[in-house]
C-alpha cells in the first residue's frame, strides 16, 4: 500500500503526483512503478526510476527489450505533458499506465517525484541521484564517485579552455584550476569535493558535458550533477558578486556524424530536451552545441570580450 502522507510544513505547496506503472504480463497482477510524474503549482515534471536494469533479475535477456521500451515510453510522455501542460488520459505505449492521484505537498515538482519515486519504486536506487532536495556537498561527493571520475576525464572544458585563451588570454584566469591542469597533463584528477564550476567570469559561471550516444543515463547523471553544482556556485556566491547568469554547455554529435544513427541522434536530442526543462526548473541556462567553436564564440560574445 502507498497511501500514507507526509507532515503538512507551511512552505510546502500542494501537490498531486501519480506512479507510472510498467507491467511485462497482462496475465499477471505483477507490476512495478517505472517513474512519478507530478504536478505542483501548475509545473509539471516527470522522474524515472534509475535502475531499469534490475528488471534482468526478473526477465533476463527480455529486460534489454523492456528497458528499452519503458525509456521510449516514458520519455515519450514527457513531450506530450510539456507540450499540452497536462495528462494525457491514458498512455498508447503498451505495459506503461498511469496511477490514480495522490495529494501531497512539497517545494516543486521534481522534489515531489524524486521523493515519492524512492518511496514506492524498486527500480530507483537513490543513491544515484543527483537532483537531491536535501543533501549536503559531503553527501553528494558520497554518492557521486563515479560521476566524478567522468566528469573528471571530459575533455569537452579543456578543448573550450584551449580555444579560448588563444583567443582572448585574460580568460585564463576564469577557468577553474582542474581544467588547467587537465589541459597540461591527461590524468589529471578532481581534486575538490566542493561544488565543481569550469567556468567563473564576469557575467557568466558555466559547466560543460559531453552527451554520448548510447550513453544516455550516465550523460544525464553527469549533466545533472554539473547543473547541481552551478546551483550551489550561485547560492554561495549571492551576496558576494554581481548576478551571474549560471549556464550549461551540452555538447553533441552533428546530425551527420557517420558514427551515429538516426535512432541515436534522436535519443540525443531526446535528452537535450529533457535536461533543457531541468535547467529551467532550477533557472540554468541549458545551450547545446555540435561545434565546440560554438561553445567558445558564444561564451566570448556573452563575457563581452575583445578580440
Amino acid at each position: 500500500m502507498i497511501d500514507f502522507d507526509f507532515p503538512d510544513n507551511s512552505k510546502l505547496i500542494d501537490g498531486v503526483w501519480h506512479p507510472v506503472f510498467f507491467r511485462s504480463n497482462f496475465d499477471t497482477p505483477e507490476r512495478l512503478v517505472a517513474g512519478v510524474v507530478s504536478c505542483v503549482d501548475g509545473r509539471w515534471h516527470l522522474q524515472i526510476a534509475n535502475a531499469l536494469e534490475r528488471l534482468k533479475c526478473l526477465y533476463g535477456k527480455e529486460a534489454e527489450v523492456a528497458i528499452e521500451a519503458i525509456e521510449a515510453g516514458l520519455h515519450y510522455l514527457e513531450r506530450q505533458i510539456h507540450a499540452e501542460n497536462s495528462l494525457p488520459e491514458r498512455l498508447s505505449v503498451s505495459g506503461l499506465t498511469i496511477g490514480a492521484p495522490r495529494h501531497a505537498q512539497a517545494k516543486d515538482a521534481p522534489s515531489l517525484s524524486q521523493r515519492w519515486l524512492r518511496a514506492v519504486s524498486a527500480l530507483h536506487d537513490e543513491a544515484r541521484e543527483f537532483v537531491l532536495d536535501s543533501a549536503t556537498p559531503v553527501e553528494m561527493a558520497a554518492a557521486g564517485q563515479s560521476v566524478s571520475k567522468e566528469i573528471e576525464r571530459d575533455r569537452l572544458s579543456v578543448l573550450v579552455f584551449e580555444q579560448m585563451v588563444r583567443r582572448v588570454p585574460e580568460s585564463r584566469e576564469m577557468f577553474n584550476p582542474h581544467v588547467k591542469r587537465l589541459s597540461a597533463n591527461e590524468a589529471s584528477r578532481l581534486l575538490s569535493h566542493q561544488a565543481y564550476v569550469a567556468y567563473d567570469g564576469r557575467k557568466v559561471a558555466a559547466n560543460f558535458s559531453t552527451l554520448k550516444a548510447g550513453r544516455n543515463k550516465v550523460s544525464v547523471d553527469i549533466a545533472k550533477r554539473l547543473m547541481w553544482d552551478l546551483e550551489q556556485h550561485r547560492e554561495q556566491a549571492a551576496p558576494l558578486l554581481p548576478a551571474q547568469s549560471h549556464e550549461m554547455f551540452l555538447y553533441h554529435p552533428d546530425k551527420n556524424d557517420p558514427l551515429i544513427t538516426e535512432r541515436q541522434f534522436g535519443n540525443v536530442m531526446s535528452l537535450v530536451e529533457t535536461l533543457t526543462r531541468e535547467g529551467e526548473l532550477r533557472d540554468i541556462k541549458v545551450r547545446p552545441f555540435d561545434k565546440v567553436e560554438a561553445i567558445s564564440d558564444n561564451l566570448i560574445k556573452a563575457e563581452q570580450f575583445r578580440l
